[in-house]
């Protein structure tokens, strides 16, 4: 017993397939970025470990072509103890580790 299958279009369907990246990407690309703003709300107290603050603060995104990265910086964190510090910009600048934790 032989089935014989006819699909109609086949080749339409099979061009709007090899599209799907190009119309996916940017849909895509905006929903990583619109969840910046989500991860950030809910980098809290609770779920991020606290201590003194400052690392909830030094939270950064970093968006690449289809992936997002949410994690602390190390950079932020030295930002952050040093503006409490009350340290001027140019002390920022400079080496951080002149600054000393308010306790």
């Amino acid at each position: 017993m032989d089935f014989q299958v006819q699909i109609t279009g086949l080749d339409q369907l099979v061009a709007k397939l090899k599209q799907a990246p190009d119309i996916a990407a940017p849909i895509l690309q905006r929903a990583l970025s619109a969840s910046q703003a989500i991860l950030a709300k809910y980098t809290t107290k609770g779920i991020v470990p606290w201590r003194t603050g400052f690392l909830t603060q030094s939270f950064r995104a970093e968006l690449t072509t289809g992936m997002l990265r949410w994690f602390p910086s190390p950079e932020g964190e030295k930002g952050a103890l040093l503006a409490r510090c009350g340290a001027s910009g140019a002390q920022r600048q400079s080496s951080w580790y002149e600054a000393q934790p308010i306790s």
